[in-house]
């Protein structure tokens, strides 16, 4: 079965690779990036939480089940996604 695509951002690389590894989908953005198109068919996003206003505006919304990663480590990360995404 194939997992669902996560959205993590660059910086997290740590992440990226455990998801990776995981069997995950990881695409990765910049927060400085056209998101809203890129992240559409993302199941999960998953960000340093240092910007606020992740997507560069007020107004989009999304399914995505959105992970903060401000003190988890990349295994913490991957059982939230597994709880979250089922």
């Amino acid at each position: 079965m194939m997992k669902k695509q996560i959205a993590v951002e660059s910086q997290l690389s740590n992440v990226s690779d455990y998801l990776t590894n995981q069997g995950y989908d990881v695409l990765e953005f910049q927060h400085n990036e056209e998101l809203p198109e890129k992240l559409k068919n993302a199941a999960a996003i998953v960000s340093s939480g240092m910007d606020e206003n992740l997507l560069g505006m007020h107004n989009i919304t999304t399914d995505a089940v959105f992970i903060e990663a401000s003190g988890l480590s990349p295994e913490e990360i991957g059982a939230r996604l597994s709880e979250e995404l089922g």
